[in-house]
């Protein structure tokens, strides 16, 4: 059911989509005169981004291995303590990420002048 719904959605957005709506990224590096494309602080947001991503799914293996080792525990006590101990650290784990995420936007805002435009997520 889920499936038809979602094929539904995507039909559906496809055929509002047009020519006008897709861009073209600006590939390689920026132009070194241009004061907006800072080079090094493209970099640091580059990195920080990247290591935002991984981190996070870092922590999401963390959960998937609790609720593997849970679901295995077979009712062994020790067992089933440490998969709680996991599920609790990448839970904690994931709030740290989004804390330093938003702490990071806030800087990045405030040394920008506080604008709306917020940096790419990196490209996957």
């Amino acid at each position: 059911m889920g499936f038809i719904v979602l094929s539904a959605i995507l039909a559906l957005g496809v055929g509002y989509a047009s020519a006008a709506d897709f861009t073209i990224p600006n590939q390689g590096l920026p132009d070194p005169g241009d004061s907006a494309n800072d080079l090094p602080a493209n970099l640091i947001s580059t990195a920080l981004n990247w290591f935002f991503v991984i981190a996070g799914i870092i922590c999401i293996v963390v959960i998937i291995w609790a609720g593997i080792t849970y679901a295995t525990a077979g009712g062994d006590e020790e067992k089933v303590g440490k998969a709680k101990g996991r599920l609790i650290y990448g839970i904690i784990g994931i709030a740290v990420i989004i804390g330093s995420y938003a702490i990071t936007q806030v800087i990045y805002q405030s040394i920008n002048g506080g604008g709306n435009s917020l940096p790419a997520p990196p490209k996957l």
